[in-house]
């Protein structure tokens, strides 16, 4: 599966087009991360992909593979940095709020 958008609101300041989304994932996440292109998001080019933490989870937008990873907190190590959700988790349950900004 993939993950799915909703525009939420969208401007323009000038050239640059600003777009407040919602991310919905699926219930089987891929190790590496969810496709994300800048057309599904509908834009051409991508500058900045903000996504809001939730539901426990932190987002970051891979800009060379196109894709959004999910982190956690890996409990079992004191003092770990976060660490990429493990395949398949479903991380269905939750949307993600997005600022993106391009073209």
């Amino acid at each position: 599966m993939a993950v799915s958008v909703s525009t939420v609101h969208t401007n323009y300041e000038g050239a640059r087009k600003v777009a407040t989304v919602d991310i919905t994932f699926d219930a089987s996440y891929p190790t590496g991360g969810e496709a994300l292109t800048p057309a599904t998001l509908g834009f051409v080019t991508l500058t900045r992909v903000d996504i809001d933490p939730g539901d426990g989870y932190v987002f970051e937008y891979d800009y060379a593979n196109e894709k959004v990873l999910a982190y956690w907190v890996d409990t079992s190590t004191d003092g770990a940095p976060l660490a990429q959700v493990g395949n398949t988790t479903d991380l269905s349950s939750g949307v993600a709020r997005a600022a993106v900004t391009g073209t």
